[in-house]
């Protein structure tokens, strides 16, 4: 079984898939080709079409969202607007409010929420997935990795645990809305905020956001990296689709059939 990873999250692919990978033009009459470079001189783009291993059923529909690009992703590096244009909305607590400020994050920059409240505009289907990393002032100062599903999963710096407070942070899938709210005992910053739609989470996906050396690519993108790559490479950067789903014959695990093409 060959392995590939998708935003960090290592998936088992078929070998059967992932080889032959063959040359081609976009502009083709002829039928299916199952993998195929595109001939573009040096800045060839690549395609595959893939066939996942078993997966169980909570993993499939992480990836199925996170394949299809759905969701959006805040890196709050000194801007307001999501990857797909979507601006945070501040709304002041206070009649004379402190400014809020961009200062040092996790990656790079995160937004410090003191007397304001954040709603950040997101669709939210009836199954949902998000992650971000807060930094509370007044409990402990130091940053923590949290994954909040619409099932009411939670899991802090990997692990599943759901009697961390996060009493400050609500979904509002009726209008589309996260909200984190601010004050002095909720003064401190937020940074890479990540939701996923269709999809709840899991301990593998959530232990492999956690352990990001580098922020998720913006939706629609994808960072990939794994046995589909030339030698040479050790990460590109993808967008997907999702062409199949059905369940093996166990009854319980499933079988993603799905396109990546470099961009």
């Amino acid at each position: 079984m060959d392995f590939l990873k998708i935003n960090e999250i290592e998936i088992p692919i078929d070998p059967r898939s992932v080889e032959p990978e063959l040359i081609h033009s976009h502009d083709r009459a002829d039928g299916f080709v199952q993998n195929r470079r595109i001939v573009l001189g040096p800045k060839a783009k690549r395609e595959w079409n893939l066939i996942t291993g078993l997966l169980d059923p909570y993993q499939a529909y992480s990836l199925i969202g996170i394949i299809n690009g759905g969701g959006d992703y805040w890196s709050f590096n000194d801007i307001y607007t999501s990857g797909k244009g979507e601006r945070a909305v501040l709304e002041p607590r206070e009649e004379d409010p402190s400014d809020h400020i961009f200062l040092d994050g996790v990656f790079d920059r995160a937004l410090r929420l003191g007397d304001y409240d954040l709603t950040l505009p997101v669709w939210l289907p009836m199954m949902y997935t998000i992650q971000f990393w807060r930094r509370l002032i007044a409990f402990d100062d130091r940053w923590y990795h949290i994954v909040i599903d619409s099932g009411g999963a939670q899991y802090v710096d990997g692990e599943y645990d759901e009697e961390f407070d996060t009493s400050w942070v609500e979904a509002y899938p009726e209008d589309n809305e996260v909200v984190f709210e601010g004050g002095d005992e909720n003064t401190g910053d937020i940074d890479e905020f990540f939701v996923v739609p269709e999809a709840l989470a899991d301990i593998n996906t959530a232990q492999s956001w956690y352990t990001l050396e580098d922020p998720i690519a913006p939706p629609p993108d994808l960072r990939v990296a794994g046995s589909i790559l030339d030698d040479d490479e050790s990460e590109i950067i993808c967008r997907g689709e999702i062409e199949d789903m059905e369940y093996a014959p166990t009854g319980r695990d499933m079988l993603l059939a799905f396109r990546l093409r470099e961009v």
